[in-house]
């Protein structure tokens, strides 16, 4: 170190400078508020007197703890005198909360979109499950050929254990009272057919044998079947009790009653009684066979035209599809007969 004398006026100034500081770290000093204000005036001083030009901009107030960057373009990203700052960090979180956010409102309403549009109807249209049959759920939309009729359309599904779909929703769900929650106004569901041209909406029932799909893919007049979930468009549901004259389909739990219809000599055919019952969601049974519990073998013949030939009788039973007033229906059905309710059937 140069002796005193040999220093010029800035050296001696900054030799001074350390000494303090020296001896400020060796024995520190109480000094006051407006002391140590000049002080780090002096250091703010000698740290920017190389850069001039810009001392003056970035003499910022010593209660930011900020060094800028002596880089022109970085002028504009320096808070300036008494504006509001927020940490980087934070301003990040708050972007990502947002985002958040903005993905989570996204998905609530695709979600209700779906809900609304998107329909799978293997959640709304079993069969009753009067047994512990494993029967294949699935339920599909097929396509006929132009020119085939309705009534033959619904005999081939028939035959191998299919049942067809109403063109809408017509749920009923119960709450854990027994009461009716939510339902929909029932439909009937052989009217004709859903889609033009030829398209229905069919489900399997507890006839149905484990190939069903193959057979009906291969089946004479059947151009397409789509499994798929598919898009069914459904009218609004409705919450609690549904108004007197209002008519429902009975709740999965209700479904499943045996019946037998006979039907006039001379009024119906075996395809016009077929689209008769299906238009009240019922479908064929086979209380002996359902009651085992056992699935058709492949190849099953659910069909009952030879028994329908013989004595005019339909064996049936009971779908989530079927309106809570079926038996005011059946009793209203003109070139019927009567029907009984199977409380036992002898196998």
């Amino acid at each position: 170190m140069k002796p005193l004398d040999d220093l010029t006026s800035e050296e001696q100034q900054n030799e001074e400078l350390v000494m303090g500081l020296r001896h400020a770290l060796n024995k520190p000093l109480t000094i006051s508020a407006e002391e140590q204000t000049k002080h780090l005036a002096r250091v703010r001083e000698r740290l920017f007197a190389s850069d001039p030009a810009t001392t003056g901009s970035r003499d910022l107030p010593a209660r930011l703890q900020v060094i800028p960057s002596r880089e022109q373009h970085d002028d504009a990203l320096l808070p300036q005198e008494g504006t509001p700052t927020i940490p980087r960090h934070r301003s990040r979180f708050l972007h990502t909360v947002n985002m958040l956010a903005a993905v989570v409102v996204v998905c609530a309403l695709i979600g209700s979109i779906l809900l609304i549009f998107v329909y799978h109807p293997a959640s709304n249209h079993l069969a009753a499950p009067t047994s512990p049959a494993k029967v294949q759920r699935r339920s599909a939309l097929v396509s006929f050929a132009p020119a085939t009729p309705y009534t033959q359309a619904l005999r081939t599904i028939t035959d191998i254990g299919l049942r067809p779909l109403p063109p809408s929703c017509t749920a009923t769900m119960l709450g854990t009272n027994g009461k009716i929650e939510v339902w929909y106004a029932w439909e009937p569901s052989a009217k004709g057919f859903s889609i033009t041209p030829a398209g229905m909406y069919i489900a399997p029932t507890l006839l149905a044998s484990s190939d069903w799909l193959i057979r009906l893919r291969a089946l004479p007049g059947v151009v397409n079947v789509q499994t798929t979930t598919f898009v069914f468009l459904c009218s609004l549901a409705h919450n609690g009790t549904p108004p007197p004259d209002t008519v429902v389909a009975l709740a999965l739990q209700q479904a499943g009653t045996y019946l037998t219809v006979a039907f006039s000599q001379r009024a119906d055919t075996y395809d016009q009684a077929l689209q008769t019952i299906s238009n009240l969601g019922l479908r064929l049974a086979d209380p002996c066979l359902e009651r085992t519990g056992k699935q058709p073998p492949p190849g099953y013949f659910a069909g009952q035209e030879q028994k329908y030939a013989a004595t005019h009788t339909l064996v049936l039973a009971t779908t989530a599809n079927s309106p809570t007033n079926w038996q005011q229906q059946l009793t209203s059905l003109t070139g019927k007969i009567s029907f009984q309710i199977l409380t036992s059937h002898t196998c």
